[in-house]
């Protein structure tokens, strides 16, 4: 491996984010990219098997503790890589985050023109460049490196954090790998000549980092010859999405976007790159179909974990969400070409169309129809014509104005292959709508639903009312509510006193009560957390020989977004679709993911609420003498009133 260049990250929840990271660093000069993955399920492992498989970087699955080694991730991979004779045989090694693009200033910014302009060095020290968002609330599947433009200046930094450094080595004077720095062993640091570390601007900084030192300061900073742009926040969907998801054990906090949202200065070096970079992009997609629809399954993924965080912290915290979500500054898109897209193709400006739109136009499922009314729209794509999937937006989506929004669990149905009639609401109503009552009975009237030998309804919370209370007009059908309502009449739930927004409509009429419309149906799984008191009383109102109940326990009112993050939803109604789900299925499934972050987070969530603080401390001690010391003294810290929610 002699003269090879070799990069190794870390990643978790970079999903859509990846194939331009791969592609840029092979583009200037790494020949050798190593990444690591673990945390959420976001498409990333299957994304970096199918890259692996085009030889294009070496993937290592990196989610479990291993003996002997870190229990954090970061840490554990990077002593990992140091086993591996791709990074230990490599000429130079750069160790980054997959957020993070070394810049090259020199010549034609490739890594050759750095080394070549720094001259003889062993270390080279990048420091970061932290962007904001640029104002760019939204996410969109666009060129990382052209969409964000605007960060922190170079002097003074915001922050001390902001000096951070990347260091690109030669193994052969390190010790092991170190998140900003390697460690060196201690002979070379009492060498008469150590090895000799430069800054970013090529200046002898050796005296300042041999033996210790992770960032850089006034003294030490460079930036002439190359920096590491760090995009931290990208876009406020995305940054919300991994906050809000406690799949990332280390993920982002609020104050994490207060310190890395910079967006003083228009920073553009990157700019000269971006069409060689398209072109790269286009070219591994063209050559490599499974990467291609690996990445764009994991844009899918993204667009429904920012969907359920959305939800999730508007119901937690409004204020919050505003202030993350606001976007001060003028739109960047405003000075694109007509040659710029997106990952994802077909490419051009048409494609701020919704995925569902974009199908109708160009996939090989072009029949369909989309109707629309003053508070809601329904979109039909017809593709299996024996299996009919009916989905009902709930709360968080109807808060969503974006033209690409997509329906719920769109892209997971179109991946199936199923036929797919999405509900979207516009409005709180709990789709208490004269418009669309008369809509779904039209469409029984006129036979649609007997077209299908299968049909299935589902929904969350909103969405479950729905689900439940069209059922009548379909007889035969399966229905998946997930923590469902079965009324707002304030007669039936004088307990109810969420929802104040359906709380006031009008309850009176048609599919008043959703109890009552489902003796006709075939299969109705009602889920809910038996512990969550609302949503318990709400699901034990569903009785009836056609009933399953399951119950998932820590789950709070957020059924579906925890059922997701364990990696359950899928298998869970392709089960209720086929037929296959009882409750012995259900239970085998949910106590076989107890040890996850995400049950144990439940777990906490539900003592703290219940004051059992000491029993919290007790839990996480015993994680940490199970191997388990992130979340184990994550766990402590909360108990102890330090931790994060997030």
């Amino acid at each position: 491996m002699t003269g090879s260049r070799a990069i190794v990250a870390s990643t978790a929840g970079d999903g859509p984010f990846l194939l331009e990271w791969v592609a840029y660093h092979r583009m200037i000069g790494f020949d050798t990219i190593v990444l690591f993955t673990h945390g959420p399920e976001d498409g990333s492992a299957a994304l970096c098997d199918a890259m692996q498989a085009a030889g294009l970087i070496h993937h290592v699955p990196n989610a479990h503790r291993m003996a002997g080694l870190p229990d954090d991730p970061q840490a554990r991979a990077f002593r990992r890589a140091w086993t591996m004779e791709a990074i230990t045989g490599a000429e130079w090694v750069l160790v980054a985050d997959t957020c993070e693009f070394l810049t090259v200033h020199a010549g034609e910014g490739r890594l050759e023109d750095l080394l070549t302009a720094a001259g003889p060095a062993d270390l080279i020290s990048a420091t970061w460049r932290v962007f904001g968002n640029g104002g760019e609330a939204a996410f969109d599947d666009r060129l990382v490196t052209q969409t964000f433009t605007r960060a922190a200046p170079m002097s003074p930094p915001p922050t001390a954090r902001h000096y951070a450094l990347r260091t690109l080595f030669r193994p052969a004077v390190a010790q092991r790998p170190g998140v900003h720095r390697p460690i060196l062993p201690p002979d070379l640091i009492a060498a008469e000549t150590p090895p000799r570390w430069l800054n970013g601007s090529g200046k002898d900084i050796t005296r300042h980092f041999l033996d210790k030192g992770w960032a850089a300061s006034e003294a030490t900073v460079g930036y002439d010859l190359c920096q590491m742009n760090r995009y931290a926040i990208r876009d406020s969907q995305t940054f919300i999405a991994r906050m809000m998801d406690r799949a990332e054990e280390d993920g982002p906090d609020p104050s994490d976007f207060d310190a890395f949202n910079s967006n003083e200065v228009e920073e553009t070096s990157l700019k000269p790159m971006v069409g060689a970079l398209r072109r790269e992009v286009r070219a591994i997609r063209k050559d490599h179909k499974p990467v291609a629809r690996a990445h764009d399954a994991c844009v899918a993924l993204h667009r429904d974990r920012i969907a359920d965080a959305l939800g999730e912290l508007a119901e937690a915290d409004e204020a919050l969400a505003a202030r993350l979500l606001a976007a001060t500054l003028p739109d960047p898109k405003a000075e694109e070409t007509e040659d710029d897209d997106g990952l994802t193709e077909p490419v051009g400006p048409e494609d701020a169309a919704p995925q569902w739109l974009a199908d109708l136009r160009r996939s090989e499922h072009r029949r369909g129809f989309y109707q629309s009314d003053e508070n809601f729209a329904a979109h039909f794509a017809a593709r299996d014509p024996l299996q009919l999937i009916i989905s009902f937006d709930n709360l968080s989506n109807v808060k969503d104005t974006a033209l690409s929004r997509e329906s719920w669990g769109y892209s997971f149905y179109r991946s199936e292959g199923w036929s797919h009639l999405g509900v979207m609401s516009f409005a709180k109503n709990w789709y208490r709508d004269e418009g669309l009552f008369n809509f779904m009975e039209n469409l029984a009237r006129s036979g649609f639903f007997k077209r299908f030998k299968r049909v299935a309804l589902t929904g969350t919370s909103m969405g479950g009312y729905a689900a439940t209370a069209f059922a009548r007009l379909i007889p035969g059908c399966t229905v998946l509510a997930f923590s469902p309502q079965y009324t707002l009449d304030k007669a039936l739930v004088p307990w109810e006193e969420r929802f104040k927004s359906g709380r006031a409509q009008d309850w009176s009429g048609r599919y008043r009560n959703a109890t009552e419309e489902l003796d006709k149906a075939g299969k109705v799984y009602v889920l809910y957390d038996p512990l969550f008191e609302p949503d318990r009383l709400h699901g034990q109102q569903y009785q009836g020989p056609n009933i399953v109940h399951l119950k998932a326990w820590y789950a709070n009112h957020k059924s579906a977004l925890f059922l997701r993050r364990a990696n359950l939803l899928k298998p869970l109604v392709q089960m209720a679709v086929r037929g296959d789900l009882d409750e012995a299925a259900f239970y085998r499934m949910y106590r076989a993911r107890r040890a996850l972050p995400w049950y144990v987070n439940g777990l906490v969530d539900h003592a703290m609420d219940r004051g059992h603080g000491d029993l919290v401390k007790r839990a996480g001690a015993a994680l940490v003498r199970d191997g388990r010391g992130f979340l184990g003294n994550s766990v402590q810290a909360r108990a102890n009133g330090t931790g994060s929610e997030s």
